[in-house]
Order: structure tokens, then sequence, then C-alpha cells
């Protein structure tokens, strides 16, 4: 049961980054191209916000991926948190591994620092929509 649950959420990952990708690049484009006058104010912001998605699923992408030579041991195609005496362990399993030890440790450590972007960049939305009605 636990392997069909673990190709499960391989297949979603596989599809959300995809997804996630596919929309914020044309969500791009239309910011970029298409924006009317009214948005002009928040073309900048949304740009910001839009390189920010896409940089974390990048980052996501690499570091989580399933390898496609690994399908019958699901369990080594996620990225693990291990917790040992108060330290915490990350693992990535994606096809940034191939690329040595080095990158897999850069890339992971842009995903722990990505991680505070994601969640601060909600509120800043509020404050910029504030800051703009207040001209």
């Amino acid at each position: 049961m636990t392997n069909y649950f673990l190709l499960f959420m391989t297949i979603n990952n596989a599809l959300a980054c995809s997804s996630s990708l596919l929309i914020n690049g044309l969500l791009i484009y239309m910011i970029w191209f298409k924006s009317t006058a009214d948005l002009k104010n928040y073309q900048t912001f949304f740009l910001i916000y839009n390189a920010i998605d896409v940089c974390f699923t990048i980052v996501v992408l690499s570091t989580h991926m399933a390898r496609v030579q690994v399908i019958m041991s699901i369990t080594r195609q996620f990225q693990l948190f291990i917790t040992h005496d108060g330290n915490v362990v990350f693992v990535a399993s994606g096809f940034v591994t191939y690329f040595g030890r080095w990158p897999a440790q850069i890339f992971l450590m842009a995903q722990v620092f990505i991680y505070p972007f994601t969640v601060t960049i909600i509120p800043c939305t509020y404050i910029y929509r504030y800051l703009l009605l207040c001209r």
C-alpha cells in the first residue's frame, strides 16, 4: 500500500511541477506583453512573484523528481527528512544527484532559502496594494 501511495505522490509531483512551469510561463508572457493600463502598477510585483514561484518549482523539480530507473524501489525517490538528536538531514533524490554532491547540496540549500520567500511574498502583496492605494 505504501508503494502505491509513493507512486501516486511521484506522479502528482511530476504533474504539479510541469503544470506549474507551464502556467507560470504563460502568466509571465501575459504580464509582460498583454498587461492593461490598470495593471501597470502591479506588473513588477507580479513578475517578481512569478519569478520566485518558477525558481521554487525548478528547485523542487530537481531535488524531488523520481528516477525512471528506480521505479521498483519507490522509497528512494523522495527527499528525506531524517531527525536524530535534534539534527535534521536533507537527502536529495532527484536528477540533480547525477551531477554530484555539490550541486545536490546547492539545490537543497536553495530550496531551504526559497521557503521563506514563498511564505513572506503573500503579506507583501497586501502591503504593496495598500501603498499603491494610499498614494
